[in-house]
């Protein structure tokens, strides 16, 4: 009896049927990662530094799993580089899996931390 009038369609380019298309593969060092993880890395250096400043004046490292490099600063170092690294492959293991989302929470995440850090030590050393 009545048929239904076609639906205007505010986007007149688009077919009904829309086609997912396949997500383009971007570079893994595109702008906005060089950002985060340089920024990342700044935030690295610069808890360090204030961590030991921190323990130069009788304090301690309040992480247990950094504790025991707190003692030495070339271990203590390595150890915050070495975490560094483990965020930045963990960042890649996301790009090549797909996860690209994830692939920039990652070194969000660690901004976030590092920048709560620093931020402590900040408080504790001034």
């Amino acid at each position: 009896m009545f048929e239904a009038a076609p639906r205007p369609s505010f986007f007149p380019g688009l077919a009904p049927r829309l086609k997912v298309q396949p997500q383009q593969q971007h570079k893994f060092w595109d702008h906005k990662k060089k950002f985060l993880f340089g920024g990342a890395a700044a935030l690295v250096v610069a808890d360090v530094w204030t961590t030991r400043r921190i323990i130069s004046r009788g304090g301690h490292e309040f992480n247990p799993v950094a504790r025991p490099f707190a003692g030495s600063d070339a271990a203590f170092a390595a150890y915050r580089a070495s975490s560094w690294g483990l965020y930045l492959g963990l960042s890649y293991l996301c790009h090549r899996k797909g996860w690209h989302r994830l692939e920039i929470i990652v070194p969000a995440l660690l901004i976030s931390i590092d920048g709560a850090a620093v931020a402590n030590n900040l408080a504790r050393v001034f």
